[in-house]
């Protein structure tokens, strides 16, 4: 997926002098499948006992990660509607000559359609379901996000708390980080 964003990101930052690092090219350099940094993670987990009441107030904290997000993706998506001229979305959704034709309107679609919005491209977003995050409405089956809410990361520089924030989507306003909407460290779906 990072390598098909890629391009995507390079005109973006053409266009407006910004660098992209969560899904441009600096992301797809430095991105290390989010493992903890532990060597031989695979069989650290592998090997790892929890309680049965350990592993189901773990499941409790996922599900409330991604309830949360859920929660996230859609106000974002009502965000985006609210930021277009909802007559000429509809109308344009009739059109079949976008110059870009994103797949999807879960968390990754969602973002590239609001920078490309911002950069004023023509595009539309397809979603099969009935709302944008349907995936999230069904999976992960335990109910909860698979990456911690990290409120804290003892840093002050944004880009810096943002690279460790898995949750949030990118964008131009603060209110809009994850952080904001659970203080929970493992959201509901």
């Amino acid at each position: 997926m990072f390598t098909n964003v890629q391009p995507i990101a390079e005109e973006l930052h053409q266009q407006q002098n910004r660098e992209f690092i969560y899904f441009g090219k600096h992301h797809l350099s430095v991105e290390t499948g989010h493992t903890t940094g532990i060597e031989n993670v695979d069989n650290f987990l592998k090997n790892l006992i929890i309680s049965e009441k350990m592993k189901e107030s773990s499941l409790e904290i996922i599900d409330d990660l991604f309830s949360a997000f859920t929660d996230f993706t859609h106000e974002l998506l009502n965000l985006s509607l609210q930021m277009n001229d909802c007559e000429n979305s509809i109308s344009s959704l009739y059109r079949n000559d976008f110059d870009y034709l994103i797949l999807g309107a879960g968390p990754a679609g969602i973002q590239l359609g609001y920078y490309l919005e911002k950069s004023n491209h023509d595009y539309v977003i397809l979603e099969s379901g009935k709302s944008p995050g349907t995936f999230f409405k069904d999976y992960p089956r335990h109910r909860k996000l698979i990456s911690i809410n990290k409120r804290h990361t003892g840093y002050d520089n944004p880009e810096i708390n943002l690279r460790w924030d898995w949750n949030s989507l990118l964008s131009d306003s603060e209110e809009m980080l994850f952080k904001h909407y659970s203080k929970k460290i493992f959201p509901k779906c």
